[in-house]
């Protein structure tokens, strides 16, 4: 079952392991751009893309507006068909081998726009310069943009939207957020994240140290299993993904991304300090 939880409404399309995503240009070419390198690229640069791709849902097809796939794609028999309308992109379900996902998603990085874009209004720039400010964007490097968790007792998904995340001042904000978004009271979830979130996160950070892209506005999506009973039968192993989403006004650059790494880096600490808040 597909779960979104942040983003636009209606962009994402669930085809069972595969999603078909309408997405921006700037969207499709950055994947383009990851997945296809070129043979006369430095060697650092495809060490470093096919570093990322390690952290983003595997992505088997990339079509213009027409439906028409773009030379090189598909690369799977079972992608499904293009949406025509706008260019989209065949992705990896990252739900799919979940019984029921809890997702978080979790906007990264000081800088919600692409400042390289000579496109861009003036209007929008100043837009996004002031969403950040007033939101813990620009002083932390994240802001928590939405989450579902499973009700076992009632067998359904709870929904919180922007609003809790936008509303956040303080690291003790975002802390309380991730507690209700990863479920950080019961020692079970706390557990998982220490276990299993934890070192793919720290693993992310450490990876994008070295990897020089900008990741402007791009979310980290949080998914663990929240089915008990599939906890308890060892059905989901790892019972958690970590992954990059939204890459739409991402480029690959000179440099690595100075604020995602800081937003990675209050993620981390806050996940693991509450952890061991909960199980000492």
């Amino acid at each position: 079952m597909l779960v979104q939880v942040g983003g636009h409404p209606g962009t994402v399309h669930d085809h069972g392991a595969w999603v078909i995503k309408s997405c921006l240009e700037t969207e499709a070419m950055f994947y383009h751009a990851t997945y296809h390198t070129d043979p006369d690229e430095e060697a650092a640069l495809i060490r470093a893309k096919n570093a990322l791709q390690d952290y983003l849902p595997a992505c088997v097809g990339i079509a213009d507006p027409q439906g028409v796939w773009l030379p090189g794609w598909p690369t799977h028999a079972s992608t499904p068909p293009p949406i025509p309308g706008a260019y989209s992109i065949a992705l990896e379900n990252l739900t799919a081998p979940f019984r029921h996902a809890n997702v978080c998603d979790i906007k990264l990085g000081t800088i919600l726009y692409n400042e390289t874009n000579p496109m861009i209004s003036d209007e929008k720039r100043e837009r996004m310069q002031r969403k950040a400010q007033e939101t813990t964007s620009a002083k932390f490097g994240l802001r928590i943009t939405g989450w579902c968790t499973y009700d076992a007792a009632t067998d359904t998904m709870h929904r919180t939207d922007k609003q809790p995340g936008r509303a956040a001042r303080t690291k003790s904000d975002v802390a309380r957020l991730l507690i209700d978004a990863l479920q950080l009271k019961d020692a079970r979830y706390a557990r998982i994240v220490r276990e299993a979130m934890l070192p793919r996160l720290d693993a992310l950070r450490t990876s994008l140290q070295s990897i020089p892209v900008q990741l402007r506005s791009t979310s980290v999506l949080l998914v663990m299993e929240g089915d008990p009973v599939s906890l308890n039968r060892g059905r989901t192993s790892p019972p958690v993904d970590v992954r990059l989403i939204d890459l739409a006004h991402s480029h690959w650059s000179n440099t690595p991304d100075e604020g995602v790494q800081r937003g990675l880096n209050l993620l981390y600490e806050l996940c693991r300090d509450l952890c061991t808040q909960l199980l000492g």
